[in-house]
C-alpha cells in the first residue's frame, strides 16, 4: 500500500514537471494565480518581510524636512505604480500583476514602518516592486517611509501642494552616492536632511530642457526683470518658424485661461505625447489632463501664466522651443510666484505644428 502511494505521488510530480517543461503553466500577467498559490505566496511574503525587518530601528518620522524629501521621491519614483491623490489609475498600474497597492487609499492597511523600509530598500521578487537600495541611501528611503505615513490623509490638492513645496525647498528627486548600514537612522545634518540634485541630462532634442535652472520668489518680492535682449520670437523669418512661435504663444494663453480644450487642440494627442514637470512625468494627453493638469488648476486661484521669451530652432519637421515663463497663483493660504525655463518640442504633422513634448523645471 505504501509502495503504491509513493509511486502515485512520484507520478504526479513527474506529470507536473512535464506539464511545466512543455509550457503548460501560463506565466502571463493577465492570468491570475490560483487562489491556493496566491494565499501561499502572500504567507511567504509576509513572514519573510517580518523576519528580516524585525531588528530595524525606526528613526523619528515626523521631521518635516524628511517628509518633504519623501514627497518629492514618491512623486518621481512611486506614483506611477502606486498612484496618488488625484492620480486614480495609470497604464503601468493597470498592467501589473499582482497589482500594486494604492498607498494613498485610507482603506489600505498601514504596515509597520520598519517593514515598509525593508520592502522599499530590497524590493520583492516577481511582483514588479524594485529594490531602491542599490541606487538610494537609507536616508532617502526613510524619507519615503515618513511621507507614506502622511499620504493617506492627503487629498489631490494637498498632495500636489506638498510635492511642489518639496521642490521649492530644494528636495529634488535623486539619491546621494553614499550608503548607510541597513536600518541605520539618517546622518545628522545642519538642516536635518541632505540636498538631492539630479545629474545633468543629455542635450538631445527630446531631453534639451533637463537641467535648466529655475528661480522662485515669494509673492512680496519684485519679479525678476528680463533684459532688453529677452523676447518672444523665432530664429528666422521662415513661415514655419513664425507659425511655431504663434503656436507657443497660443499654448501659453490657453494655460493662462486654464482652457484645457484649447490646449488639447494644440497637442499631438497620441501615446508619444510627454510632459515632464520637474521630476514628474506624464505620458499621453489624457493621462496628463486627468491626473495632473485638472487637479492642479482646481487647486490654484488667482492663476496667471505668462510667456516671457522664446527661441525657435527648426530642423525638418521638428521644432525645439526654448522658453521662459512666469506663474503666479494662490494655493490655499500660500502664494506662489515662479519664474522658470522650459523646452517644448513641436512636430509638423500633415502641415500642422502640434506639441509633442514639453519639459519645465
Amino acid at each position: 500500500m505504501k509502495k503504491n502511494l509513493c509511486i502515485g505521488m512520484l507520478g504526479i510530480v513527474v506529470v507536473g514537471l512535464l506539464w511545466m517543461l512543455l509550457g503548460g503553466y501560463n506565466i502571463a500577467a493577465t492570468e491570475p494565480h490560483w487562489k491556493v498559490t496566491e494565499a501561499l505566496l502572500e504567507l511567504i511574503r509576509e513572514r519573510s518581510i517580518h523576519q528580516r525587518s524585525a531588528d530595524i530601528k525606526v528613526p523619528n518620522l515626523n521631521d518635516q524636512a524628511m517628509i518633504l524629501s519623501g514627497a518629492s521621491n514618491y512623486d518621481a519614483m512611486c506614483a506611477t505604480c502606486h498612484l496618488a491623490p488625484g492620480i486614480e489609475d495609470s497604464e503601468l498600474h493597470a498592467g501589473l500583476y499582482p497589482q500594486p497597492p494604492k498607498l494613498f487609499d485610507p482603506e489600505h492597511e498601514r504596515h509597520d514602518p520598519a517593514a515598509i523600509f525593508w520592502v522599499i530598500k530590497n524590493g520583492i521578487k516577481m511582483t514588479g516592486m524594485p529594490a531602491w537600495g542599490p541606487t538610494h541611501d537609507d536616508e532617502a528611503i526613510w524619507s519615503m517611509v515618513a511621507f507614506l505615513q502622511k499620504l493617506p490623509d492627503l487629498d489631490a490638492a494637498s498632495y500636489r501642494q506638498l510635492v511642489d513645496e518639496a521642490k521649492r525647498s530644494g528636495h529634488v528627486h535623486g539619491g546621494p552616492e553614499h550608503h548607510h548600514e541597513e536600518g541605520a537612522a539618517p546622518d545628522a545634518e545642519v538642516d536635518g536632511h541632505h540636498d538631492h540634485h539630479e545629474a545633468p541630462a543629455p542635450e538631445s532634442a527630446e531631453e534639451h530642457a533637463h537641467g535648466h535652472d529655475s528661480h522662485e520668489h515669494q509673492h512680496h518680492g519684485a519679479p525678476e526683470q528680463e533684459s532688453e535682449s529677452d523676447h518672444i520670437g523665432h530664429h528666422d523669418d521662415s513661415p514655419d518658424s513664425v507659425m511655431v512661435s504663434e503656436r507657443m504663444r497660443a499654448w501659453a494663453e490657453a494655460v493662462d485661461r486654464k482652457d484645457v480644450d484649447a490646449m488639447g487642440r494644440l497637442v499631438l494627442d497620441d501615446a508619444s505625447f510627454r510632459v515632464v514637470e520637474g521630476s514628474h512625468e506624464n505620458l499621453g494627453w489624457e493621462n496628463y489632463l486627468e491626473t495632473h493638469l485638472k487637479p492642479e488648476f482646481k487647486a490654484m486661484d488667482a492663476f496667471s501664466y505668462r510667456l516671457l521669451k522664446s527661441h525657435v530652432d527648426i530642423e525638418n519637421n521638428t521644432a525645439v522651443v526654448s522658453f521662459s515663463y512666469e506663474i503666479t497663483a494662490k494655493m490655499g493660504n500660500r502664494e506662489l510666484h515662479k519664474i522658470s525655463k522650459g523646452t517644448a518640442i513641436w512636430k509638423k504633422v500633415q502641415g500642422e505644428w502640434l506639441l509633442h513634448y514639453i519639459h519645465t523645471s
